[in-house]
């Protein structure tokens, strides 16, 4: 049993008051009375933790133990706890692709069962996502035509061993309802290195030097501060910036360097934008303006930070 309170939006009063004695499974309405009250996560216990190259995903209360779903026999909204969801293994997700990840309730045998489907491409659904108080999509006839959307996930990996990751370099599970500020970071862990080509290239030659975001709705906004730790004989310059969706093209460079040999400086650029729907990613990106360029890492120095809602 759960306990919550649906307000009128014109009103902002209280129009219906859910108690522990309330049965869910009887309550049935026309309209949708609240938002799906959980998050998607890794972990049993924790709705807010991070993961690391998980196959199972669960669905935990957050705000609240509710989660609205469709009745095509009612033609109504249904409720039923969020603690009745079991887990479910997505290794079976397609990979290097964004899928969709959804609630139904079976007509059948009244279970609460989870339905997915795979994006297009990585930047545009395949099954279009509609909204009458919460979002759903439509996945087929009966109970599945308005499957009640929960969020998107990532994969990585191979064919039937497809892999999640939800850290601080990878944002790779995106929640609908409730999004938190998550860390994001990726800190460049060799010690030094040193380039001197004026050609912009990946921070020393590697993609892993990004951070990586999916975003289901598009509305999100990516804020990033860049730090760059880098030495220079005189006269010697240097150009640094993050390529959002690019490895060639930075969004704007900053640049490092002086006129006395050896300077030792550290740069910053702050990046703040809406990215879009679907996958993208900020890549770390370097040049030598004039001579060769020394650039500090140790996990420490050089390296991407901020936020990101999921």
């Amino acid at each position: 049993m759960s306990r919550f309170f649906a307000f009128d939006p014109v009103s902002h009063r209280r129009t219906l008051q859910f108690v522990d004695e309330l049965p869910l499974i009887n309550l049935a309405t026309d309209q949708v009375l609240c938002v799906p009250g959980g998050r998607l996560t890794s972990s049993a216990t924790n709705p807010l933790a991070d993961g690391f190259n998980f196959s199972t995903l669960r669905y935990l209360p957050y705000v609240h133990n509710l989660v609205p779903l469709w009745n095509s026999s009612l033609n109504q909204w249904i409720y039923r706890e969020i603690s009745s969801v079991t887990a479910v293994s997505i290794s079976n997700l397609t990979t290097n692709r964004i899928s969709d990840v959804c609630l139904y309730v079976d007509a059948a045998d009244g279970v609460v069962k989870w339905a997915t489907r795979a994006w297009s491409t990585n930047t545009s659904r395949e099954v279009a996502l509609e909204e009458s108080g919460i979002y759903y999509l439509n996945l087929g006839s009966g109970n599945l035509a308005r499957a009640t959307y929960l969020g998107s996930v990532y994969m990585t990996g191979t064919a039937n061993n497809a892999r999640c990751n939800d850290n601080s370099a990878q944002r790779f599970l995106w929640n609908a309802y409730h999004p938190a500020k998550q860390i994001l970071a990726r800190l460049l862990p060799a010690s030094s290195w040193t380039y001197s080509s004026s050609t912009l290239r990946n921070m020393n030659g590697s993609t892993a030097n990004r951070v990586e975001v999916i975003d289901g709705i598009g509305a999100e906004v990516l804020d990033l501060t860049f730090n760059v730790r880098a030495s220079m004989g005189a006269g010697v310059y240097g150009q640094f910036g993050l390529g959002i969706d690019s490895t060639s093209q930075a969004l704007g460079l900053i640049t490092a360097g002086g006129a006395t040999a050896g300077i030792d400086t550290t740069v910053t650029q702050t990046v703040s934008l809406q990215p879009g729907l679907g996958y993208h990613y900020a890549q770390m990106l370097e040049l030598a303006a004039v001579g060769t360029i020394t650039v500090y890492g140790s996990s420490l120095y050089t390296g991407v930070q901020g936020q990101w809602r999921c």
